[in-house]
């Protein structure tokens, strides 16, 4: 792992492939080794707390835990699904970012905000102060999607750094929520990643399939929006910027990852 923290990364969301011979996170994490390892800095291996069973094995796969030493930031991002939140399956998700993160194979771990009701039990399984992060949510959240839950998690977990997902509060701007502006006054100076997407589905051209859908695209494919969508988050100034986009499968998506992050370095 590189000592230089200080620079932005650029990395990428394992859960951004659609490629049905990616379905395994194993071949996920090989297969972006194989293409975008020149071009980022590392990978985001993003589940559903229910899924770590499954996820686990990844983790103690040797060719992945190679191809993740390969980077120098990689993390973890868990999500839910649940309206039952299991306490032992927290522990597992933590035990295993302990081992990793003792090996300098991933930097941080971020939480869904609507598993804040368990932050207070995250925080004491993380014995070895793995920096602990959360996402704001959108608008199929029932909770941790609200500027007000935001506040309340900076409140009460101020030693908490945040993942802020763009696409979520462009969604929630449009059910009432502030605009975009207002979370970046409200907390630039806790915002070290970003969840990088347009909360839209811009790939009917790319994916000829009617009932393909997605509320999560590749920013540069939004044009005509696409400058003053720069023009907001530069004022925001992240350590890492996680592409976060559907992917498509083939050559075809390779190419939109290699115009994405063209453009993040071009113009952020």
């Amino acid at each position: 792992m590189s000592d230089n923290l200080n620079k932005r990364r650029i990395t990428i969301s394992v859960q951004g492939f659609i490629d049905p011979l990616l379905k395994d996170y194993r071949n996920r994490i090989l297969f972006i080794l194989d293409n975008f390892s020149e071009i980022i800095d590392g990978i985001e291996i993003g589940f559903f707390l229910d899924q770590i069973k499954d996820i686990s094995k990844a983790f103690i796969d040797e060719k992945v835990l190679n191809a993740l030493e390969q980077f120098t930031y990689n993390t973890i991002h868990v999500a839910n699904r649940s309206s039952t939140i299991l306490l032992n399956e927290i522990e597992e998700v933590m035990q295993y970012a302990t081992k990793l993160f003792e090996s300098k194979t991933i930097n941080h771990i971020s939480y869904h905000l609507d598993l804040f009701e368990k932050f207070d039990y995250i925080q004491f399984l993380n014995d070895i102060n793995i920096p602990l992060f959360w996402e704001n949510l959108g608008n199929t959240a029932v909770f941790g999607n609200r500027f007000q839950d935001m506040l309340n998690a900076v409140q009460m977990y101020p030693e908490w750094l945040v993942t802020f997902d763009i696409a979520h509060a462009m969604e929630m701007a449009l059910k009432g929520e502030p605009e975009i502006e207002k979370y970046i006054e409200e907390f630039h100076f806790i915002i070290d990643q970003i969840h990088f997407s347009w909360p839209e589905n811009l790939y009917s051209k790319i994916i000829l399939d009617k009932n393909f859908d997605t509320a999560h695209s590749l920013v540069h494919l939004k044009k005509n929006k696409y400058q003053n969508f720069f023009d907001i988050i530069k004022k925001i100034k992240p350590k890492v910027i996680t592409i976060e986009g559907v992917i498509p499968p083939g050559e075809i998506g390779i190419q939109l990852v290699h115009n994405e992050i063209i453009g993040i370095n071009r113009d952020f």
